[in-house]
């Protein structure tokens, strides 16, 4: 992991829910010098620059409806607009 580098850290192999490889384990005190460049990194930042990754990151989210019930909206959706054809 590229966040990571330069610290003390020991990679561990987790699969997630969706396949990901993930997990690393640093030490605690690591984790809050890791934390603190971060809030610092991102403090450090334009407004602009700050209101224009938040924007960004909201517009690539997937539909609430997905996000919240998964692909069953979607399979409901495509249910009625079959019937919808097949009345016609």
């Amino acid at each position: 992991m590229t966040y990571f580098h330069g610290y003390n850290c020991k990679k561990v192999e987790i699969i997630s829910l969706q396949g990901n490889k993930v997990g690393v384990i640093m030490s605690t005190n690591d984790y809050v010098k890791f934390v603190t460049q971060q809030i610092v990194s991102y403090i450090d930042q334009p407004k602009e620059v700050r209101k224009a990754t938040r924007q960004q990151r909201k517009e690539e989210l997937p539909p609430l409806s997905n996000r919240w019930f998964g692909v069953m909206p979607l399979a409901v959706q495509l249910m009625f607009k079959k019937n919808k054809k097949g009345e016609s």
